[in-house]
């Protein structure tokens, strides 16, 4: 019987949208792109065992989520194919497999926005400090297992230090 109410409410759902004029449907670009995720200061609970309160990238296999304060921010990287198991009750996680670091000294005590486009997967980040803008794009392909960041900078100085770093016990998150 369940399966048989699935299937009337999908064909008339169907029926219904079938028979909407073409001009009244939005595409998914006008519902979804009027929407934003925006972050005004940096994430507290990275890196947790269970859901993060931080901006994140991904395309279903690779995911990224964004950390940091202004002067150093940190891209997570994690595979939904890598995962730390434990036996106990919502305790199994995406593994951190590295992080990326970037640091600008100068911005330190900076304004913080991160704005994410829900319908690209963009995101932009923008922190700003006296005569000083650091802007940041970055997404993860749909299509290949890349991170792209972006960088601008405006005003005097320079971003003094990137690394990765790959994961050593208990370096990247909780045990």
């Amino acid at each position: 019987m369940k399966k048989l109410n699935a299937v009337v409410i999908t064909g008339t759902l169907l029926l219904v949208f079938s028979c909407t004029p073409s001009d009244q449907r939005a595409s998914a670009g006008e519902l979804i792109g009027k929407y934003k995720a925006i972050f005004t200061e940096p994430p507290e609970k990275i890196p947790v065992p269970h859901s993060v309160d931080a901006p994140m990238l991904g395309n279903g296999y690779t995911g990224v989520a964004i950390s940091g304060a202004p002067e150093k921010q940190v891209y997570y990287i994690s595979r939904n194919d890598f995962w730390r198991l434990k036996s106990s009750l919502n305790q199994s996680y995406p593994a951190v497999l590295g992080k990326l670091e970037i640091e600008f000294p100068e911005l330190e005590n900076a304004a913080y926005r991160i704005e994410q486009d829900l319908f690209t997967a963009i995101t932009h980040s923008r922190f700003t400090k006296g005569g000083q803008q650091l802007r940041y794009k970055s997404y993860v392909s749909a299509e290949e297992d890349l991170m792209i960041i972006e960088l601008s900078l405006e005003g005097k100085g320079a971003v003094s230090y990137t690394h990765l770093t790959l994961p050593t016990t208990g370096s990247l998150c909780c045990d």
